[in-house]
């Protein structure tokens, strides 16, 4: 292209595109677009989000959990991410990464996100190990919540 390859806000210009292409339900292109636009700028989160958008709807959700997990990791209280991730974990039915998030998840102080957390937890109540954290997690937001601004 012949414009800069970076907004003035550091998202790459691909990333607005590549939203265009989503709209048109041509998913498999805007996730090109959107993979070029991350050798532009590897950090940003905004075109990491719609990346995992477009493979959610492609139902791959094992790909969107990929992405959603780096935002998490650097964002964990973007609550649009944070849940649309512990949907992904709950479908996914991925239990050990469910179980090593509750101590991020403890500094987090919003009931949208923890009522995902909740939810995806309940829904995979399988083992020992995730009622246990479950339990706790419970109890947590049942005492905190009350807190929270």
């Amino acid at each position: 292209y012949k414009y800069p390859s970076l907004a003035s806000n550091s998202v790459p210009i691909l990333t607005y595109i590549s939203r265009y292409y989503t709209e048109e339900n041509q998913f498999n292109y805007a996730i090109d677009q959107l993979k070029q636009s991350l050798v532009y700028n590897p950090n940003s989160l905004y075109t990491k989000y719609l990346l995992s958008r477009n493979y959610i709807f492609l139902d791959d959700f094992k790909s969107a959990e990929i992405y959603l997990k780096q935002i998490f990791n650097q964002s964990p209280k973007i609550e649009s991410s944070s849940s649309l991730y512990l949907s992904v974990l709950e479908i996914n039915q991925n239990i050990n990464d469910l179980v090593n998030i509750y101590d991020n998840m403890l500094e987090i102080e919003s009931e949208i996100i923890w009522q995902y957390y909740l939810s995806a937890l309940k829904n995979n109540l399988k083992s020992d190990s995730i009622k246990l954290i479950y339990n706790k997690s419970l109890m947590f937001f049942k005492k905190t919540i009350k807190t929270w601004k």
